[in-house]
């Protein structure tokens, strides 16, 4: 995709008015739009999403984040912390944290940075890797996780029921290897 594209394809995100670099670095969005968008101010209302492995507490206005994420229709909240966005949630599930996943990952922060990690201790209770849990969730929507190949089909082998933390014998490794497969 070109870059004078982006803006035509993702000019309709929330805050791309008030911010019109928004669109050209789609990963991200204003906070304060979003959760003006949530108690239905802004360009469209936002009714439900899904958060994957943070907080809403160190984002613009805390107690506006909170006004915001208790008006939702649904929430779901994928972490590694009990952190108050838990208490928003209409489900929480729990993810592996670093030190429990064989996986490259981006830092936190505006560093940008990648990281090489291995496990050093096992997994804790029914918590699963994270990037897992998006593969389940569009398996279980139809949706493909991997839509540059069309003929690729190696995410449909992931079924939850299979796991180890649903009492299965597919364990962490295998979950993990089976994923970044489809990355």
């Amino acid at each position: 995709m070109n870059i004078p594209d982006r803006r035509e394809v993702l000019s309709n995100m929330i805050g791309a008015e008030k911010f019109p670099i928004l669109p050209y670095y789609n990963e991200w969005a204003d906070a304060t739009c979003i959760w003006k968008a949530c108690l239905g101010e802004g360009e469209y209302p936002l009714k439900g999403g899904i958060n994957e492995s943070g907080s809403f507490m160190n984002m613009s206005n805390a107690n506006l984040a909170w006004e915001a994420l208790s008006q939702l229709d649904f929430w779901v909240d994928i972490n590694l912390w009990s952190c108050p966005n838990n208490g928003t949630a209409d489900y929480v599930f729990p993810c592996t944290h670093w030190l429990e996943t064989n996986t490259g990952r981006f830092s936190q922060g505006a560093g940008g940075i990648f990281g090489a990690g291995q496990r050093c201790v096992e997994p804790i209770g029914d918590v699963v890797f994270d990037p897992t849990f998006v593969v389940c969730l569009h398996k279980s929507m139809g949706v493909p996780f991997n839509d540059r190949d069309p003929e690729y089909d190696e995410w449909l082998n992931l079924d939850y029921h299979d796991f180890i933390q649903a009492g299965g014998s597919v364990g962490y490794e295998e979950q993990e290897q089976r994923v970044l497969k489809d990355a």
